[in-house]
């Protein structure tokens, strides 16, 4: 496993939002180099938990967006409906349905975005390691660094629907998690906010590749 702490700059609560906010576009923008250069473009992706948005590095050939939330996936569905630059393949199910449809077929990557938190970090290794097995080029998770609360407003989710049951965190990651095969990146001030966009202390965020050739 490779670390790289990347943007090193002390978080704290004492700094003004303007500079949070400064350092946070430094954070995105960051992180957009890095997913350019390492993530790679290749024909057919499984995207887990996608919510209501899918990855957007690049485009596949076939894109399997799979939710256990119905809600999520009819929206991408609706929205992608006229989208003519790749075949769409939509499905409501976890990961455990994701490794069967891998079993089926090959994938060249998945994308675990904002996936692993929230489930039991034991589930999630197991998860990965067997995903590792059957992905034939990447692995690409985002996740924050260490446990973040996650907040609700109303009983309703970020974008104001009933899907607050599958947005709990579950457990906090850390590089250290990650094992042979992965590259990981630290990236101080990612979250300047909490879902329901209210001004929180700067957290950490990790990103990790796994790169099976």
């Amino acid at each position: 496993m490779e670390v790289w702490l990347t943007l090193c700059i002390q978080e704290g609560c004492g700094m003004k939002n303007s500079i949070h906010v400064g350092l946070n576009k430094l954070s995105k923008l960051y992180y957009k180099i890095l997913t350019k250069f390492y993530i790679k473009r290749v024909d057919i992706i499984i995207d887990i938990g996608c919510g209501t948005r899918p990855q957007t590095f690049f485009v596949p050939y076939i894109h399997n967006c799979i939710d256990p939330y119905k809600p999520y996936i009819d929206a991408i569905a609706n929205s992608t409906i006229d989208t003519l630059d790749r075949i769409w393949i939509f499905n409501q199910g976890d990961w455990v349905k994701s490794i069967e449809i891998m079993k089926s077929g090959n994938i060249n990557s998945v994308f675990l975005l904002d996936v692993i938190e929230h489930l039991d970090k034991d589930e999630s290794l197991k998860l990965l390691k067997e995903t590792e097995k059957l992905v034939s080029d990447q692995i690409i998770v985002y996740t924050p660094y260490g446990y973040f609360d996650q907040v609700e407003c109303d009983g309703k989710d970020a974008w104001g629907m009933d899907g607050v049951e599958f947005q709990k965190h579950k457990s906090g990651w850390y590089p250290e998690d990650f094992g042979e095969g992965w590259k990981v990146w630290v990236l101080p001030y990612a979250h300047i906010v909490n879902s329901m966009n209210e001004p929180i202390k700067p957290s950490s965020a990790i990103l990790a590749i796994y790169n099976k050739r």
